[in-house]
């Protein structure tokens, strides 16, 4: 308030108490069903904690003793549930992070895989400004872009999404996503947020392999299938039936008019076509990596 600054009403709250809260709620009310609810772009299936690691309020020992306390307390058989399991591993994934920043610390500056570094990223053009704005055409890429900027957090299948449509799609190099994403997330770390760019590029020490190119389409249908999370973040999409809520440009006039969209005026076009811009990274990629030492 002394500086003058607005505070945005859709950031989470900090303070290690707060941490403490969030902690024990999760651990309490949705950690056994981690494993399910955690890519479902609509619910309330994470910890978001991950603010609090990165500035210090709650530490990844503290987090994993709760954890099994939690566990002991509430009568599960074998030690952790299948759901605490997978949020273990999340953390031990964190830790793994920060070992490879620590073990390998070029990867801020230099690809992962070594034969990556020289990658024929396109330029730019107006499709970073689609991409940062939330105006790509595909309505999951853009929730995510919007969720960035209201809240100061995306949901991390989203990330997913997002970074590879940027990367492959767009062809757009992964370090301008890292470092927009290191400007505006309130849990931006550099570890994670480089190991999670490297992954969605290919590039990465343990990445997804260059020839898997996430469809935003199917992403959404999968993981948002009634397009609540669309809904949240492109409100201008709010009453278009979930049928066509990941696809607007495949819905008939009646139905876009019925929902007051017009297709490259309160609603873009998509800015690449799904199949031919797959096909051109592939061809790309492959034709590069063939020659690369």
């Amino acid at each position: 308030a002394e500086l003058e600054l607005q505070t945005s009403p859709g950031r989470q709250i900090g303070g290690a108490s707060k941490a403490r809260q969030r902690l024990a709620s999760f651990l309490e009310e949705r950690v056994h069903a981690y494993g399910d609810l955690r890519n479902a772009l609509p619910k309330n299936g994470t910890s978001r904690i991950s603010a609090d690691l990165k500035f210090g309020l709650l530490s990844p020992r503290q987090v994993r003793f709760a954890l099994h306390a939690a566990c002991n307390n509430s009568n599960t058989q074998n030690g952790l549930s299948e759901g605490a399991s997978t949020f273990e591993n999340e953390i031990f994934w964190r830790e793994f992070a920060y070992h490879t920043l620590w073990d390998t610390p070029r990867v801020l500056t230099e690809t992962f895989k070594p034969k990556y570094q020289h990658f024929p990223w396109r330029d730019e053009g107006d499709t970073w400004d689609a991409w940062v704005n939330g105006q790509t055409g595909y309505p999951v890429v853009d929730a995510a872009a919007r969720e960035l900027l209201q809240t100061g957090f995306v949901h991390n299948r989203a990330r997913m999404i997002t970074a590879s449509f940027l990367t492959k799609h767009l062809m757009l190099d992964y370090k301008k996503g890292e470092s927009y994403y290191m400007k505006w997330l309130t849990d931006g770390d550099w570890a994670s947020n480089n190991m999670g760019w490297q992954w969605a590029a290919g590039c990465g020490c343990d990445a997804q392999p260059y020839f898997r190119v996430f469809n935003p389409i199917s992403q959404g249908q999968k993981f948002d299938p009634d397009g609540d999370y669309v809904r949240r973040f492109v409100p201008e999409l709010k009453t278009l039936p979930k049928k066509y809520i990941h696809s607007p440009w495949t819905a008939p006039n009646d139905v876009l008019s019925a929902a007051n969209i017009k297709l490259g005026e309160t609603y873009p076009h998509p800015i690449v076509d799904h199949k031919s811009a797959r096909e051109r990274y592939l061809s790309h990629a492959k034709a590069y990596l063939s020659g690369a030492q």
